[in-house]
């Protein structure tokens, strides 16, 4: 993760807000790594290989925009 990266996450936290900040970085780091086991494991990219992180983060707050208060209501539904 870079300094990019960095800005980016508090550019969506800015957007998004508390709650919903932390279920969007919860997706980019699922998406990103499940991304990154499939290129590893196809054998396209190597261990020493760098993967973009930025796309995957900017994912995030489109799912958590469009889904998020839902799934974050209903989790907070069974604490």
């Amino acid at each position: 993760m870079g300094i990019g990266d960095v800005k980016l996450v508090a550019l969506i936290g800015f957007v998004t807000g508390f709650p919903l900040v932390i279920f969007a970085m919860l997706i980019g780091i699922i998406i990103g790594g499940l991304v990154a086991i499939g290129l590893l494991v196809s054998g396209r990219k190597g261990r020493k290989d760098v993967i973009p992180y930025g796309a995957f983060l900017g994912i995030g707050p489109i799912i958590a925009l469009l889904y998020g208060h839902g799934l974050v209501t209903w989790y907070l539904g069974y604490l």
